[in-house]
């Protein structure tokens, strides 16, 4: 479904997929049932060739005859084989089992998928906590750098007696304070790696950095495009698709339980050589070939077949109803992806300019810096705030891919999974 972009060993949408694809056990095994599932359609298919059997037979006895007969033991040893065939002819219940098991082997196919699906959006969400932590730490960090300065200057303000004790002291514990979320926030950091890991496995990979410019608002512009020139098409569901093979199989276990009303043939044939060291009146022939056709017609079965028709009608009604039911979620969990999905767009946009004008911020405040107009606590607090408007600017993309992966699902089609790619650029920090 994805292919890897080559971006050394940073960790794209595609490859994470990919990767818990490999890795994942249950999904193997689902893999091999299905597979076993088609050995079951082909031994119902197996049904309708010829059997063809072939037997032998020796037996060794003896004989007394009666005393009017003279009374001789005779010992006779008796030699007998032959083939035998069986071959269907009409057989409608047989017919419609193979129909039955076809779209059974369909929808096992199917609920494989939607298990792939579900294997990826686990995937993406551990992958998408990854990266919200790993920015949450740089936040943190910024922060930490700015109360270090702040906690420098109350120390040397104290020294000379322009501040108390008690304002010395208030500057330590927001440092600490900072420091210990950090330290959390690492911890997270390694749980959620953990987490990420155990999907994909232990592999080497780098995260990369979201950069902020025009090259993100573009690829969001080709998700945008690619959702409203799909939303409409959300038939391909695959929970849709399953309701809809569910009344199809509904409505062949009637025709199923109908053909029980209709006549089988069949065709039995038997041909058998024997042998003997002497002869008997008991077998004074050399073989017997027999070719029997047989009309089985139902009269009664207790009204055994009319119940089971009468079951699968009700369950073909349960069917339509779950199909009703998976249109119905379908659309409503479109329309609410899409909302979040707009939102997020929207709000993206007014976080482009807030990064934009911190920007340009830090640039003012470094220049005055090195001009003794500012301060290094002045510096530190408006690289702080470029670092929280980052952080929620990336939090925000976070958003936006959720509800972007969860649209691509709702309509089965993950052609779009590239423009996610496509945001996250070669340029990495390593993974240590």
């Amino acid at each position: 479904m994805f292919s890897y972009q080559l971006f050394g060993n940073v960790l794209t949408f595609s490859k994470v997929y990919i990767l818990a694809l490999e890795n994942d056990h249950d999904l193997k095994s689902a893999q091999y049932q299905v597979e076993s599932g088609t050995e079951k359609v082909n031994q119902v298919k197996a049904s309708l060739y010829p059997q063809v059997d072939f037997s032998a037979y020796y037996s060794k006895a003896e004989y007394k005859y009666n005393p009017s007969f003279g009374g001789k033991m005779v010992r006779q040893g008796l030699y007998s084989y032959g083939v035998s065939l069986s071959q269907t002819i009409y057989n409608p219940v047989l017919f419609e089992n193979i129909k039955v098991q076809k779209i059974q082997q369909d929808i096992f196919k199917e609920k494989l998928s939607l298990q792939k699906i579900a294997l990826a959006q686990k995937t993406f969400q551990a992958y998408l906590e990854l990266l919200k932590s790993h920015n949450k730490v740089e936040l943190l960090k910024s922060y930490k750098k700015l109360q270090k300065s702040k906690l420098h200057e109350a120390r040397k303000k104290y020294e000379m007696n322009l501040i108390s004790k008690v304002d010395m002291l208030q500057a330590k514990v927001e440092f600490e304070s900072i420091d210990i979320d950090l330290q959390k926030e690492k911890k997270h950091y390694k749980i959620a790696l953990l987490k990420l890991t155990s999907f994909i496995g232990n592999k080497t990979f780098d995260l990369p950095v979201i950069h902020i410019d025009k090259n993100i608002l573009e690829n969001i512009e080709y998700m945008k495009d690619f959702i409203l020139s799909n939303q409409k098409d959300f038939q391909n569901n695959l929970e849709i698709i399953i309701a809809k093979n569910g009344t199809k199989l509904a409505a062949k276990k009637i025709n199923q339980a109908t053909a029980e009303h209709y006549p089988t043939v069949n065709l039995n044939a038997n041909f058998v050589r024997y042998d003997t060291d002497t002869p008997t009146i008991d077998y004074s022939y050399n073989y017997t070939d027999r070719v029997m056709l047989t009309v089985k017609i139902p009269i009664f079965s207790g009204w055994a077949t009319s119940s089971k028709i009468s079951e699968a009608k009700l369950l073909k009604k349960a069917a339509v109803e779950d199909l009703y039911s998976a249109q119905e979620k379908a659309l409503v969990d479109r329309d609410e992806y899409l909302s979040k999905f707009e939102t997020a767009i929207d709000s993206l946009s007014m976080y482009h300019k807030a990064f934009q004008s911190a920007t340009v911020y830090v640039e003012a405040m470094d220049e005055s810096f090195k001009h003794g107009l500012k301060s290094i606590i002045d510096v530190n607090e408006a690289n702080s705030k470029l670092y929280e408007v980052k952080y929620k600017y990336i939090d925000n993309i976070n958003e936006l891919v959720d509800a972007y992966i969860n649209l691509l699902i709702i309509m089965n089609n993950f052609e779009g999974i590239k423009y996610l790619d496509n945001i996250l650029e070669a340029n990495y920090e390593s993974q240590k």
